[in-house]
């Protein structure tokens, strides 16, 4: 830097501290400050520029000046609780369920009696067919159960079967004279 830049440099940052001082307003001052290419000047200008006027202005709402407790507060206030709805008076006295037998429930999957039981009997009310050729088997007792495997069995109707689990919940049907049987799951 030159002799002569040195001495003018302050001289021009005292001028343009003065003309940033003396803009009207803050966006002016900024704008004039902008303007300036010299580095230093630039920021000797944002230096001058008067700040007291801002002092008195809060930088943020007011509900921020406001801890968390008084801000949870309000809302509290705001939002009204919500009243339950009144339980109904029982109209009649309720009945204990009937349990139902476990025979009933073989095969379906309940944990309870049920998994104490082996094998039940029953007898085939109808027969039908599943459209890749599998037996449905409906049972007197109500129980359906679908054939799994692919194996030719015969059955009847009014034909006394037995029905007994095997490992890993399968369950296998079979009849008396008959040396074999069908593996089959229960569908209703």
């Amino acid at each position: 830097m030159s002799l002569r830049t040195k001495l003018l440099l302050p001289l021009g940052l005292f001028f343009s501290a003065i003309s940033a001082a003396q803009a009207t307003t803050l966006e002016q001052a900024l704008t004039e400050c902008r303007a300036k290419d010299n580095v230093i000047e630039r920021l000797a200008c944002y230096d001058a520029i008067d700040l007291s006027p801002l002092a008195n202005k809060k930088p943020m709402p007011e509900r921020m000046d406001k801890s968390v407790t008084e801000i949870a507060e309000e809302r509290r206030q705001q939002v009204k609780p919500v009243q339950p709805a009144p339980a109904p008076a029982p109209t009649q006295p309720v009945e204990p369920a009937v349990k139902p037998k476990p025979e009933s429930q073989f095969g379906l999957q309940v944990k309870s009696e049920v998994d104490e039981i082996e094998d039940i009997s029953d007898t085939i009310a109808d027969i039908t067919k599943t459209i890749r050729g599998k037996q449905v088997i409906h049972m007197v007792s109500g129980a359906v159960w679908q054939q799994v495997d692919s194996r030719y069995f015969k059955l009847k109707k009014d034909m006394d079967v037995y029905i007994e689990r095997g490992s890993l919940g399968s369950f296998y049907l079979g009849h008396d004279g008959v040396n074999g049987r069908i593996k089959v799951k229960r569908i209703k």
